[in-house]
């Protein structure tokens, strides 16, 4: 484990499984962990994915475990893989019309 914040990713426990009438629903829509990526320099790259609340935040760690940069974005792109470049490819769902979109997203830390 390089880290672990409950405030970025809480444990959605119980909630995953809902019960609708006779019958049991996963809840797959939660805050998650949705790429975990090393990136050229050695540092992870996380991103969380929230799809309900629309958002998703961007973490850098150290190796090690230490927090080098932590973004949140009023968009919630979900990250596939990692381009050879460093870039970020990820998709975004637009929340009225559903419409899904490919992006691929240049990462910058400063």
């Amino acid at each position: 484990m390089i880290a672990r914040d409950p405030s970025v990713v809480p444990a959605i426990g119980d909630r995953f499984i809902q019960r609708r009438a006779n019958r049991r629903v996963f809840q797959w829509r939660f805050p998650q962990s949705a790429g975990v990526f090393r990136l050229a320099d050695g540092n992870v790259l996380n991103v969380v994915w929230n799809a309900p609340a629309n958002t998703s935040t961007w973490e850098v760690y150290r190796p090690a475990g230490g927090l080098v940069v932590r973004k949140r974005i009023a968009r919630a792109y979900r990250p596939w893989a990692l381009a050879r470049n460093g870039d970020v490819l990820a998709t975004i769902v637009d929340p009225e019309t559903g419409e899904v979109t490919v992006v691929r997203l240049a990462l910058r830390v400063t």
